[in-house]
């Protein structure tokens, strides 16, 4: 009998787990894109001013904020790329930065990786 009545506050215990959980999670995912749209907005600020230099970086930032949700660190992915192949002075420099900030955020599998798979092949092009 006793077990019987214990189940409905174990039920109520691990739903507001659950509940605490998700918006934990949320509140992770909302403050992640925030922080990637603000490197984004500054590195596009940074290109307006002919700063890329200081944009690849604000780039590099924005992809350190990912998760597979985020839609701003698969675009910086895209102005990355796009910086190297147009406006880079130093590009083995720049894709090994590149190549290392896609490489810490590898967690189960690599996200990005027909860039991942670009990036290798550029770099065993210019040495």
């Amino acid at each position: 009998m006793d077990l019987i009545q214990r189940q409905p506050r174990l039920v109520r215990y691990i739903l507001t787990a659950l509940l605490i959980s998700v918006v934990f999670v949320l509140a992770l995912g909302v403050r992640l894109s925030w922080l990637a749209s603000g490197h984004l907005a500054d590195a596009q600020a940074a290109v307006g001013q002919k700063q890329y230099a200081l944009a690849f970086e604000g780039y590099n930032r924005a992809i350190r904020n990912y998760y597979p949700a985020n839609p701003y660190a698969k675009q910086a992915i895209k102005l990355a790329v796009a910086y190297i192949e147009d406006h880079s002075q130093k590009v083995n420099q720049d894709l090994q930065q590149l190549r290392g900030t896609l490489l810490s955020i590898r967690s189960l599998y690599q996200p990005y990786s027909s860039e991942f798979e670009w990036i290798e092949a550029k770099m065993s092009e210019n040495e």
